[in-house]
């Protein structure tokens, strides 16, 4: 009887997938998102370091629990993530206090970061990135004409696009793609910051193959998977919950087989 007992307990938890300890650990990456939103409206509504440090604190502790079936992030956009969870709550901790647009800067590259993981096809980078793609063509042509004026203008803007979207495109892009979109990316602001392009050619290579590598990195998420042919029943269990239907599930099955001996 007692093997039997163990074979079902196996078999309960295998069903669920999961055990108590792990429910009551992991974070959703949406509630991940929904308290970075919370925690960037209390720096922009200029809350005093007193209580945002505590906020950052929990935001930081949360990321560190992400429930790791629900998303896919690349190591090195994890590293920079707690990069910079952790300077934004050192310009918190600092005597003189955080400098009200850098902080905010910072938040909103992190909350933006958090959609990405909580909305993947979805997200509020991916628009940016589109935007990227856009402003790129509209420099290739500008490179191509030889409009330094215009170049500059269009990178500028590209530049202040890159670097909201930043966290996000490195949790999901694959770092030599990322790479080769820095690497272009220091060439052209080089080029652009003469009088006139010297390396014309070289310029208009960089800037395709910038496009071509961004590109690569968003395609993945243009696909619009099929909805199941049959609705999906998601059922979610706290710890007490676990515990009380374990319980049920022995004591009904350990009764039946006590009425069973007696017979």
């Amino acid at each position: 009887m007692c093997r039997r007992l163990a074979w079902l307990l196996v078999l309960f938890l295998a069903v669920f997938g999961v055990t108590p300890a792990q429910a009551a650990e992991l974070v959703n990456p949406i509630t991940l998102y929904q308290e970075s939103v919370k925690v960037e409206s209390m720096i922009k509504q200029g809350e005093s370091p007193a209580k945002v440090l505590p906020a950052l604190d929990a935001l930081s502790d949360m990321y560190t629990r992400l429930d790791p079936r629900k998303i896919h992030q690349r190591v090195e956009g994890q590293q920079a993530v707690t990069a910079e969870l952790i300077a934004l709550k050192q310009m918190f901790a600092a005597v003189k206090g955080p400098e009200q647009a850098v902080a905010e800067y910072r938040i909103h590259r992190l909350t933006v970061a958090f959609d990405s993981l909580a909305y993947p096809a979805s997200s509020a980078w991916l628009p940016i990135a589109r935007s990227m793609e856009n402003n790129l063509d509209k420099l290739i042509e500008a490179v191509a004409k030889g409009d330094q004026k215009a170049a500059r203008t269009i990178m500028a803007k590209l530049r202040q696009e890159r670097d909201q979207i930043q966290l996000a495109l490195q949790l999901h892009g694959h770092p030599a793609e990322l790479n080769a979109q820095w690497s272009a990316h220091r060439f052209v602001e080089l080029q652009l910051t003469a009088e006139q392009v010297t390396d014309k050619q070289g310029t208009l290579d960089a800037l395709g193959s910038y496009k071509a590598s961004l590109g690569n990195v968003t395609s993945q998420f243009h696909k619009v998977e099929e909805p199941p042919f049959l609705p999906v029943l998601h059922l979610t269990l706290d710890p007490v919950m676990y515990g009380t239907a374990g319980a049920t599930i022995l004591a009904i099955f350990g009764w039946r087989m006590f009425r069973k001996k007696k017979n």
